[in-house]
């Protein structure tokens, strides 16, 4: 015989646990043992399928974000260009270039500007 746990719930809890197992068709018993130890689950092992699901989503999120890191070097590039073209001199130049690396050494919350808005 399997080990038997005790849980409490609310009326209102035990009900909504009710329609959900006849809605799925299946036993309370059954219904409340897959919520809490989920199909594909062995004992003492890992979850595989969510193991597996976690590490495709790292691997989407690495590649997306090494993706938005290349297009916004394009961009950093081409407004680099931009700003040299349309400045009088290099002393002009390299006057905004300091600016700009002055303010991506301060953390976020210093570079907020006094109307909320972020420089």
């Amino acid at each position: 015989m399997k080990p038997r746990i005790t849980v409490y719930l609310t009326e209102g809890q035990l009900d909504h646990l009710r329609r959900e197992a006849a809605r799925q068709r299946v036993s309370l018993s059954r219904y409340a043992t897959e919520r809490l130890v989920p199909p594909g689950q062995e004992e003492g092992g890992g979850d595989v399928p969510a193991e597996k699901l976690a590490t495709s989503v790292r691997k989407m999120l690495a590649e997306r974000a090494d993706a938005l890191a290349e297009n916004l070097r394009t961009v950093i590039v081409m407004l680099d260009q931009l700003v040299r073209l349309s400045t009088p001199d290099e002393q002009h130049y390299r006057a905004w270039q300091q600016t700009v690396e002055e303010l991506l050494r301060q953390p976020p919350a210093q570079r907020a500007s006094g109307n909320g808005t972020h420089a």
